[in-house]
C-alpha cells in the first residue's frame, strides 16, 4: 500500500529526526483527544461507515487510518505485532485488526496505521482507540463510526496530542518587569534559538516529539536564570515554561573595551542580510540623547565614541576633537547630524584631558543640541531638524560604537545608553541646561544598553525597550574591509582592566576620577580673597556632591565657601575644569566671610564667555547675613541671544525677593562683573571698567559675607564664575 497523506490535514512536514524508543503516541487534535484519522480510500474525516462508500474490493469494511508517533516495527516484524482496540460508550471492547504500519512519505519520524473496523461494531458513535506495540500501549484517541457524539468519557489526565511542532512558549521576567531580548535555546533531539519579545514572551517550536532541553541566556552573562534550565522529556505536545532571571553587573575585576584607532567597532547592526539598519534611510528619527562611560587616550582628536556608517551624513556622530583648542591640553566634545540636506555641527566649552575618564553625553530635544560633561551642560548648537540619515545606500543607518572603518575611537568604553525617539533630559522645563548626577552604572532604560564590563565577542543589549521592536546586540568586530565586509583575523578593540577608571563593580564607592589640574592664578595684589577655583572637577558624578570647598588665598588666606545645603548633602555649586558651575537647578548662592574692620568691598568676578555657549553669564552675591538675607547682582540674556545681557539687581529679606533694578543694558562685550559695595549703603555695579548701576541702599550694609549667585533652573550651561576676588573698597 503507497500513501500519499504527509501533508494533510494540518500534518506538518518536517525534516526526519532521530527518533529512540519513546512512549508510543496516537496524534490528536491540537484542542482535543480526537484523533487525526482518515479513511483509507478517500481520505475523508469521521464520522467513518461501517462500510466503505468505495467500492475497492471483496471486503467492504472500513479501514480507518490514524497516525502514531515513535511506531517503527523492527526488521521481519509484520503489522500484526501492532494489536488495537476500541471502547464504546457501553464500555464495550471490539477489536481492531491492524492491517499496515509504515512511515509516512517524508516523514519517517511518523507512522500511518491502518485499522479495519470491528465486524460486531454497529453505529456507536465515538469510540475511544489505542494501540499496542511489543506490550507498549497509546493513549487514547477519539473517533466516530457512524456519528460524532456519545461514547466513553476521556481517560482520566489524558490531553491533546497534536502533531508536532510542540509550540513551548513562556515568559521571562526580571522583579516581574519582562526582560526583552534574552535568547532560549532548544537543544535535544532538535535544536532551535528564539528571542524574548518586549513583553518577555517567547515562543519555539520543538519540531517532533522526543525528550530536550530549554536553556535562557543573555550574552555576556549579566543575568542568571531560575531555573537555569527546562527538561521536557517525552514531549508530545505544547509545554509553558516560564523563567525568572537577576541581574548581576558586580563584575570583578571590571572590564573596559580599549580602541587604538584602528578601525575596529561594536556593530550593533549584525547580523547581515536583512532589515539592519537602526537609522533607516529618509525616516525623521526625532528627539535623542546618549551617553557614555569612555576615556579619550593620547591623538583622540577628531575619533568618535558613536557613528552612523562612513557616510558623511549622519543619524549622529559623536566624539572628541580640537585638543587644546578652547582649554589647553584638554579636549572638546564634539559632533553633527543632518536635516536631509546639511550637517549640523556641534561642540563643547570644556572637555577632558588626555586619559581622564569621565561621564559624556549629547542629547537634542527638538530646539538645541547640548552635550554634557560629567551632567553638566557644555555646549548648545540650535537644531531644529529633521534628524534623519540617507541610509544603506550612502553608508549610514548603522549604528558602531568606536566608530566605523575610519575615525575610529582612540580611547576606552566602559558603558553606552542610548534613547531614540525621546530625550530624558526634556522631561522638565529647562532641565536640558540643568546639571543632573549621572548615573555610575546605567540603569536598564532606553532604546540601547551595553556594559563592557565582561569580555565578550557577543556584547548584550540591555535596553528596557529596544529599537524599532527589537534589541540589538552588539559585534566586537575589525572594519579594516569596510564596515560592509567582514576582516577574519584582524585585530579588535580589547577588553582591558583599568585601574584609573572608576570602579563600575562597586558604584557604591566607585572612587573618584583622576584629572589634572590647572596651576592657580597668582592672587592679585591687594586682594583680601581670592579664588581661580583651579582645583579638583567637583560634581554630582560618581556619587560626588559638588562643592567649592575653600578659596585658594588672599590677606585673609583660605577661606570657607558656604551654602545653604547641609554638609553631606550635594551642594549648589561646583567646579568644572577651573571654572565654578551651577550644579542645583535653582536659585543658589555661596559665601565666603570677609573678617574685615569695615563693610567696604569691592567684588569682582569673570564670567568667560565661549563659543559654545558657556561663561555668557554670572552672578554676585553680596551683603550676605544668610541663605534668606542677602544682595544680588546678575546678568541675563533676552529672548534675544546675539543681543547684549541685561543687569539685575536686588536683595533677599527673611526669604522676599525683591528686585531693585532689571533691564538694565550691559555693554556688548565685557568679561568681568564688579559690585562696590560700603557701610554707608552705596552700591555700584560695573561691567568690567563700565559703571552700569548707582545706588544708596543701608539694608544689610554692615554684612561682610559675599559670594556666587545664581538667579533660576536652567542655568547651568550659561552661568560660569571665574576668578572671584575681593578687596578693600575706597569708602
Amino acid at each position: 500500500m503507497t500513501w500519499t497523506v504527509s501533508c494533510l490535514l494540518g500534518l506538518v512536514c518536517l525534516a526526519s529526526i532521530k527518533i529512540e524508543a519513546r512512549p508510543l503516541v496516537l496524534i490528536s487534535e491540537t484542542t482535543s483527544t480526537r484523533a487525526i484519522a482518515l479513511e483509507s480510500i478517500s481520505f475523508a474525516r469521521e464520522p467513518f461507515p461501517l462500510d466503505s462508500l468505495i467500492s475497492w474490493g471483496p471486503d467492504p469494511r472500513t479501514r480507518v487510518i490514524l497516525f502514531a508517533l515513535n511506531l517503527q516495527l523492527q526488521p521481519g516484524e509484520s503489522p500484526s505485532v501492532v494489536t488495537a482496540d476500541a471502547e464504546d460508550g457501553t464500555n464495550r471492547l471490539h477489536a481492531l485488526r491492524v492491517e499496515y504500519v509504515g512511515p509516512v512519505p517524508g516523514q519517517a519520524w511518523m507512522s500511518a496505521v491502518s485499522l479495519r473496523l470491528n465486524d460486531q461494531m454497529g453505529d456507536v458513535g465515538d469510540v475511544l482507540v489505542r494501540i499496542v506495540h511489543n506490550g507498549q500501549a497509546s493513549n487514547r484517541v477519539r473517533i466516530a463510526v457512524g456519528y460524532r457524539g456519545g461514547g466513553p468519557l476521556d481517560d482520566p489526565g489524558s490531553g491533546p496530542t497534536p502533531a508536532p511542532p510542540y509550540v513551548i512558549r513562556g515568559r521571562i521576567t526580571v522583579d516581574g518587569s519582562p526582560l526583552f531580548g534574552a535568547t532560549v535555546s532548544l537543544s535535544g533531539d532538535a535544536s532551535a534559538v528564539t528571542i524574548t519579545d518586549s513583553a518577555g514572551n517567547y515562543s519555539i517550536l520543538a519540531p517532533s516529539a522526543g525528550n530536550y532541553i530549554l536553556v535562557p541566556s543573555k550574552e555576556q552573562d549579566y543575568y542568571t536564570f531560575t531555573p537555569s534550565s527546562v527538561t521536557l522529556t517525552n514531549l508530545s505536545d505544547g509545554r509553558v515554561a516560564n523563567f525568572t532571571a537577576a541581574l548581576n553587573l558586580s563584575v570583578s575585576p571590571s572590564y573596559v573595551l580599549e580602541f587604538d584607532g584602528a578601525p575596529k567597532s561594536v556593530d550593533h547592526s549584525m547580523p547581515r542580510p536583512g532589515d539592519y539598519l537602526f537609522w533607516p534611510g529618509g525616516v525623521e528619527h526625532g528627539h535623542f540623547f546618549w551617553e557614555f562611560w569612555a576615556m579619550p587616550g593620547m591623538n583622540a582628536g577628531g575619533t568618535y565614541l558613536v557613528s552612523d556608517g562612513y557616510g558623511g551624513a549622519h543619524a549622529i556622530l559623536f566624539g572628541f576633537s580640537n585638543f587644546g583648542a578652547r582649554e589647553p591640553g584638554r579636549y572638546q566634545l564634539a559632533g553633527n547630524v543632518w536635516n536631509g540636506n546639511n550637517l549640523t555641527n556641534f561642540g563643547s566649552d570644556e572637555g577632558p584631558a588626555i586619559n581622564e575618564w569621565g561621564h559624556f553625553a549629547v542629547g537634542w530635544d527638538g530646539t538645541n543640541i547640548v552635550t554634557y560633561f560629567n551632567g553638566v551642560p557644555v555646549g548648545k548648537t540650535a537644531f531644529v531638524g529633521p534628524r534623519i540619515t540617507p541610509g544603506g545606500s550612502q553608508g549610514t543607518g548603522r549604528l558602531l560604537i568606536g566608530g566605523s572603518d575610519h575615525a575610529n575611537l582612540v580611547g576606552r568604553i566602559a558603558q553606552v545608553r542610548g534613547f531614540e525617539r525621546n530625550n530624558p533630559r526634556a522631561q522638565v522645563d529647562s532641565s536640558v541646561f540643568a546639571a543632573y548626577a549621572p548615573q555610575t552604572v546605567f540603569a536598564i532604560d532606553g532604546n540601547l544598553l551595553s556594559y563592557f564590563f565582561r569580555p565578550s565577542l557577543n556584547i548584550a543589549e540591555l535596553s528596557l525597550y529596544g529599537h524599532r521592536g527589537r534589541q540589538n546586540p552588539g559585534l566586537v568586530r575589525s572594519t579594516a574591509n569596510g564596515v560592509l565586509y567582514p576582516c577574519e583575523g584582524c585585530p579588535l578593540p580589547q577588553f582591558v582592566i583599568d585601574p584609573t577608571a572608576p570602579n563600575f563593580a562597586n558604584p557604591n564607592q566607585p572612587g573618584q576620577i583622576s584629572a589634572p589640574v590647572d596651576t592657580p592664578a597668582a592672587v592679585p595684589i591687594g586682594a583680601l580673597i581670592f579664588d581661580s577655583f583651579s582645583r579638583r572637577n567637583s560634581s554630582y558624578v560618581l556619587s560626588g556632591l559638588g562643592g567649592l570647598s575653600s578659596s585658594e588665598g588672599g590677606i585673609l588666606g583660605p577661606q570657607t565657601w558656604v551654602t545653604n545645603a547641609q554638609t553631606g548633602s550635594r551642594q549648589p555649586f561646583g567646579i568644572l575644569n577651573g571654572r565654578a558651575v551651577l550644579l542645583a537647578n535653582a536659585t543658589a548662592l555661596a559665601w565666603v566671610n570677609a573678617s574685615s574692620d569695615d563693610a567696604n568691598f569691592d567684588i569682582r568676578i569673570d564670567r568667560g564667555p565661549r563659543s559654545s555657549g558657556t561663561g555668557r553669564n554670572t552672578g554676585i552675591s553680596f551683603r550676605v547675613a544668610d541663605f534668606n538675607n542677602y544682595f544680588f547682582a546678575y546678568s541675563s540674556d533676552g529672548a534675544d541671544a546675539s543681543q547684549p545681557q541685561t543687569l539685575t539687581i536686588g536683595h533677599c529679606l527673611a526669604g522676599l525677593r525683591t528686585v531693585l533694578a532689571s533691564g538694565v543694558s550691559l555693554p556688548t562685550s565685557w568679561t568681568t562683573m564688579r559690585v562696590v559695595t560700603t557701610g554707608a549703603g552705596v552700591v555700584l555695579v560695573y561691567a568690567d571698567n563700565t559703571l552700569v548701576y548707582l545706588t544708596s541702599n543701608s539694608l544689610l550694609s554692615n554684612s561682610n559675607a559675599m559670594g556666587l549667585y545664581n538667579n533660576g533652573p536652567g542655568l547651568s550651561l550659561t552661568n560660569r564664575w571665574d576668578n572671584f576676588r575681593v578687596f578693600t573698597a575706597q569708602p
